[in-house]
């Protein structure tokens, strides 16, 4: 499987205005997983999305805040338009409305919360949500949300690294300040 990450947050209804030199930490510890699984995973800024080769990619995973509602619907549309297949997740501060994330922005799953032990389920499960604690997802026209995971042990949120390598997809990522 290969997945196309993209950061959206900070990205608001007109472009990223602040803090474009920050790489937050929730898309690196979403590669992180991701790569732990053995997954292929490429991270794509929202302004970049125009130049990446969309169809070779299985699945779209997005990290957007609240205020990065029209960006993030943007994304997807894109994704549906050129790609037209494959799954689409969401997750960040946007998917803790799962309403706004599934129905209103059209994606398949939301994760809620904290990703690491619900990302790792859902390939586990191949993204079958039914029962995965931290996940929304539709079902015959229905948003369904799923109870919350609750919150990791140290000792257990400590075994996830989030990744290193996706800092170079990042533009100017060797000026920027990188959370984590």
């Amino acid at each position: 499987m290969r997945v196309l990450l993209v950061d959206v947050l900070g990205q608001g209804e007109e472009g990223r205005k602040a803090t474009i030199d920050v790489i937050g930490a929730g898309p690196r510890a979403v590669a992180g997983v991701l790569e732990r699984c053995g997954v292929d995973v490429d991270l794509a800024t929202y302004d970049r999305i125009s130049k990446v080769k969309l169809r070779r990619y299985d699945a779209l995973f997005v990290s957007a805040m609240t205020v990065d509602f029209p960006a993030t619907r943007r994304v997807l549309s894109i994704w549906k338009r050129i790609v037209g297949r494959g799954i689409a997740v969401v997750g960040g501060p946007l998917a803790c409305n799962p309403y706004d994330a599934l129905a209103r922005a059209g994606f398949d799953l939301c994760v809620i919360g904290e990703a690491e032990q619900t990302l790792e389920e859902l390939i586990e499960r191949n993204f079958d949500a039914e029962d995965v604690k931290g996940v929304g997802y539709v079902e015959r026209g229905d948003v369904v949300v799923n109870p919350l995971r609750p919150i990791m042990p140290r000792e257990c949120y400590d075994q996830y690294i989030p990744s290193v390598e996706v800092i170079r997809d990042y533009p100017l990522f060797f000026a920027s300040r990188v959370y984590v």
